[in-house]
């Protein structure tokens, strides 16, 4: 603890990285080491990631929206092969992501690549988290990988819909497929997720096109979009809402913010050591 950082500063350090400052960047500013700010990156991310998962369960939802975002790691999946220093994690990286449209809660978020095992995973992940009912609309985009996982994990139940999209003639011509039950085509929209991915990548410089602020490590990748799903769901008002997705979801009574997540940090350290401690202290004879 004593050569921790000041929780002010940590604060504003995680701030600064879900504003998109890269990490040297940051340390050219704020006069700190590197590893520093990759350890504070992983500690928050592993914190993310539990409180996400204790948290949002038992979801009651009316809709959801599925969509992917693109992204790569180290190199673009056509020089991957070519690359030399993380060949195993270079490539295209997927983030498949889930949006309550009515409360734009991020309700399951999956990280990898862009087939049918990946989308399985995802859709199971998602459906562990809801509570709903036979009147469940699922929208989607016309990506086939969904129609297996959602018919394996939700059945037929589910009202599903699939939004196919397709460019002629520099125009882009939109397609409903219903695939399960009668999805109101009026009302199917992909939207809110879009929306939610063009969050992402103005917010996190890993996802900017055309830029060298892509990601090198698949494991930092990961830690950010860990963190961003913790503060968009729980810290960040949303503009429309008023407040976050969180408490309009009614799994908040109010905003958190950057200071709470540092001493939430804190004090899962301390339990941390005192868990280690105990296990290497002696027995009393």
């Amino acid at each position: 603890m004593a050569n921790q950082l000041p929780a002010a500063k940590r604060a504003k350090i995680l701030f600064m990285l879900l504003e998109g400052m890269s990490m040297r960047s940051i340390c050219r500013v704020e006069k700190v080491n590197w590893r520093t700010v990759d350890k504070l990156l992983n500690d928050a991310a592993s914190y993310s990631r539990s409180y996400h998962r204790r948290k949002l369960q038992e979801i009651d939802v009316n809709a959801i929206q599925c969509d992917e975002l693109w992204s790569f790691c180290y190199a673009k999946q056509k020089n991957a092969k070519t690359v030399t220093g993380d060949p195993e994690h270079a490539g295209d990286v997927w983030t498949w992501t889930a949006i309550d449209p009515d409360t734009k809660l991020l309700i399951a978020y999956r990280i990898g690549d862009r087939i049918d095992r990946a989308c399985r995973r995802f859709i199971k992940d998602l459906q562990s988290r809801l509570s709903y009912g036979d009147k469940l609309k699922i929208c989607t985009d016309g990506n086939a990988s969904y129609i297996k996982a959602i018919k394996r994990y939700f059945g037929r139940s589910v009202k599903y819909l699939q939004l196919v999209k397709t460019h002629t003639d520099r125009k882009l011509d939109l397609k409903h497929r219903q695939v399960y039950g009668e999805h109101t085509t009026d009302k199917a929209s992909t939207s809110f997720v879009e929306r939610f991915n063009l969050t992402v990548r103005m917010s996190l410089r890993r996802y900017s096109r055309k830029t060298n602020g892509f990601s090198k490590a698949i494991d930092n990748h990961k830690n950010m979009v860990d963190l961003f799903a913790l503060y968009y769901n729980f810290i960040r008002p949303h503009e429309t809402l008023g407040t976050t997705p969180a408490v309009a979801a009614r799994i908040a009574l109010r905003p958190h913010s950057l200071d709470w997540l540092v001493g939430r940090m804190e004090r899962r350290q301390v339990r941390e050591r005192h868990r280690q401690r105990d296990r290497v202290r002696l027995p009393i004879k």
